[in-house]
């Protein structure tokens, strides 16, 4: 938190199964809070993305094919709407919606050329 209505941070996704594309994506943000609790209350932010995905390359010689994996990284750049609620013992639930642009010319999960970030958050405060 830089101050009663503003904050900065990240978060982090790792992909566990292998068959999907995605490796990982980190998003540090910016966001503006307009609640009246300490950075609380709804919110806007603006937002990075890294982005790494599994890409497979493949060839084929007479009846034999051949497979190798290889990983692509890009950014892109976003905005979202959010609020993020506060409860007794410092305990927070956060909704977040935004849609991101990637800077790379190829990339194999946006939509419609935006990537959208859905996030729903519970945690602790410190």
């Amino acid at each position: 938190m830089i101050d009663s209505d503003s904050s900065v941070g990240a978060s982090f996704l790792y992909v566990y199964d292998k068959f999907d594309n995605l490796n990982y994506l980190i998003t540090p943000y910016y966001r503006h809070f307009s609640g009246k609790k300490y950075a609380s209350g709804f919110f806007v932010e603006g937002f990075a993305m890294l982005v790494s995905e599994k890409t497979v390359k493949a060839r084929q010689e007479g009846n034999v094919f051949y497979g190798a994996n290889t990983a692509k990284t890009y950014i892109g750049i976003g905005a979202g709407i959010g609020t993020k609620f506060m409860f007794k013992r410092n305990i927070v639930l956060e909704f977040d919606l935004g849609l991101a642009k990637p800077l790379a010319k190829k990339h194999s999960f946006s939509l419609l050329g935006v990537i959208p970030k859905v996030g729903i958050c519970v945690g602790k405060r410190f």
